[in-house]
C-alpha cells in the first residue's frame, strides 16, 4: 500500500535541502522558495530491474579521440575520450567560439553546433572564415530549447555536440529561471546524461563572473569531466587557455595563444612573456619556476608595500591566492619582524596568470622584503619553495624538473630552493643552485 512520505524542506530555485522551513535560502539568497517536498513511496520490496555487474576485463577503453589543435590536445590530455563533457568558459568575445570553429574545420567526426545566442546564418558566416576538411558532416542549429536540443541529437546521432552558450539555454519548468542557479544544474545534468549514454563528446561554453569565475552554480564545474578557462592577457592580442580540472589528464595545463586572422596559434616563445627584461633592477620584482600541469615556466611577481593610512591596512593582490598572502605576511612579520601590519600591500603576477602553485611562496617573500627594504634582487636569481609556518623551506613537486627548465631558460641564473636538491640534479656550467633550510638564510643570501 502507498503511503505518503515527508521529506526534507527544499529550495526551489537552488535545491538546497533543510531540516525546517526557512524564509530565506542560505545558498542563494531567495526569498519563499522554501517548501516542504511530499512524495509517496510504495512500501513492500523495490520493483527496480536489478544491477547488472560488469567485469572490469570484458570493458573496452575507446581510443582518445584528437582536437587536431597540438596546444587543444596537450590542454585535454592527448586526445578525448569518448562520453567526455568539456566546460569552456571565458568572457564575452574573447574567442570561444573561434576556438571551437577552429577544431570543428580539422574535425572529420560528425559535429553538432548548438547555437542558443546567435541565428544560423551569423553563424555559418563566421564558420566560412575557417576551411573545413568535412563541411558535409557539420550540424548548425539556433535552438536554445534543451528538450529540442535533444530531440536533435537522438535524430542526427553526432559525434561531437557544441552548446553555446549553457547560460542561454532554458527548459519547460516554469518555476526555472532562465541563467537560474536551478536551471543550469538542471540542463547541464539533462546534457552530460545524454552524452553518457550516447557516447559522444560534449563541449559546454560557459560565461565568466565579474571576478572571473564560472558563472552559475559551483556544481557545473563537478558535472563535467574538464574545464578549461579562457582569459584575457596583459597583452591585447594574447590570450591564456589553462585547465582547471580534468580527469583524464594533468590538471593546470597551460597555453599561451595569439589571435589573428587565421584564429588562434600558440606562442612558441610562451616562457619570455611573462617575465619582463629590465636593465636596471627594480625593488619588489622576483622570479620563480611556477609548475603548469607537466610544462615549467619562469613566471616574474611583482610586489608594492606602502605605509598605510589607515586603521586596517589595505591588501591587493592579482593572480596570487588571497589567503596565501595574508598567510606569508604573518610569516615575514613573525620571523623576520618586518612590521606589514601598518602597511598596504599590493601583489601581482605578471601577465594575468593566476597561480595556485606553492612553489611560489618563496619568490614573493623575496619580492615582499624587497619592496619593504626598496633593495632590488640581484638580476638572474630565480626563487621556488613552499614555506611553512615555522619558515622553514620545503620541497615542492617536480623540483627536479623546474631546475632543469630554468637552467635551459636562464643558464646564467641562481636557483634558490630547499637544500637537499642541489646535488642531485646536472645543469649546465654557470648555473647554480643554492639550497637553504630556511627562509631567512635564503634571503640573508641575496645580500
Amino acid at each position: 500500500m502507498a503511503k505518503l512520505k515527508s521529506q526534507p524542506y527544499i529550495c526551489s530555485s537552488c535545491h538546497t535541502s533543510y531540516a525546517k522551513w526557512m524564509g530565506r535560502c542560505t545558498e542563494c539568497g531567495e526569498l519563499n522558495t522554501v517548501s516542504e517536498v511530499v512524495s509517496i513511496t510504495t512500501s513492500g520490496r523495490s520493483t527496480s530491474a536489478p544491477v547488472r555487474l560488469v567485469d572490469v576485463k570484458d570493458i573496452q577503453n575507446d581510443e582518445k579521440k584528437s582536437t587536431h589543435l597540438d596546444f587543444l590536445n596537450r590542454l585535454v590530455g592527448d586526445g578525448i575520450p569518448t562520453g567526455t563533457a568539456i566546460l569552456l568558459a571565458g568572457e564575452p568575445g574573447i574567442g570561444k567560439s573561434t576556438l571551437l570553429f577552429q577544431m570543428m574545420a580539422q574535425q572529420s567526426e560528425s559535429v553538432l553546433y548548438v547555437s542558443a545566442e546567435e541565428s544560423v546564418q551569423q553563424i555559418s558566416r563566421r564558420f566560412k572564415s575557417f576551411p573545413s576538411k568535412n563541411s558535409d558532416q557539420l550540424f548548425i542549429i539556433s535552438e536554445n530549447h534543451t528538450g529540442r536540443v535533444l530531440e536533435h541529437i537522438d535524430a542526427l546521432k553526432p559525434e561531437v555536440v557544441v552548446i553555446d552558450s549553457i547560460q542561454m539555454m532554458m527548459t519547460d519548468s516554469e518555476d526555472r529561471v532562465k541563467g537560474g542557479v536551478a536551471s543550469l544544474k538542471e540542463i547541464t545534468e539533462a546534457l552530460v546524461n545524454r552524452a553518457k549514454e550516447r557516447g559522444f563528446i560534449l563541449w559546454i561554453v560557459g560565461h565568466v563572473n565579474k571576478d572571473g569565475d564560472i558563472a552559475g552554480p559551483k556544481t557545473l564545474e563537478h558535472l563535467v569531466d574538464t574545464v578549461l578557462i579562457f582569459s584575457m592577457a596583459e597583452d591585447s592580442r594574447l590570450r591564456i587557455l589553462q585547465t582547471q580540472k580534468n580527469r583524464f589528464g594533468p590538471s593546470g595545463e597551460l597555453a599561451l595563444l595569439e589571435m589573428d586572422e587565421k584564429g588562434l596559434r600558440e606562442k612558441q616563445e610562451g616562457d619570455s612573456y611573462w617575465v619582463h627584461q629590465r636593465d636596471q633592477g627594480v625593488a619588489g620584482c622576483a622570479i620563480s619556476s611556477i609548475l603548469f600541469g607537466s610544462r615549467v615556466l619562469s613566471v616574474e611577481i611583482q610586489a608594492l608595500v606602502v605605509d598605510s593610512y589607515f586603521p586596517s591596512p589595505r591588501r591587493s593582490t592579482s593572480g596570487f591566492e588571497f589567503n596565501r598572502l595574508y598567510l606569508l605576511l604573518a610569516v615575514l612579520e613573525k620571523r623576520l619582524k618586518i612590521p606589514f601590519g601598518k602597511m598596504d600591500v599590493y601583489l601581482n603576477v605578471v601577465g594575468g596568470l593566476k597561480i595556485s602553485d606553492p612553489g611560489a611562496d618563496l619568490a614573493v617573500a623575496a619580492a615582499l622584503v624587497s619592496a619593504h627594504s626598496e633593495k632590488p634582487i640581484p638580476k638572474q636569481t630565480i626563487f621556488c619553495g613552499e614555506i611553512g609556518l615555522t619558515g622553514e623551506l620545503r620541497p615542492v613537486a617536480a623540483l627536479k624538473d623546474r631546475i632543469r627548465s630554468a637552467s635551459q631558460s636562464h643558464p646564467k641564473a641562481r636557483f634558490l630552493t630547499s637544500s637537499g636538491v642541489a646535488s642531485e640534479v646536472k645543469v649546465k656550467e654557470g648555473f647554480q643552485v643554492k639550497g637553504f633550510d630556511s627562509l631567512e638564510k635564503a634571503l640573508q643570501s641575496l645580500s
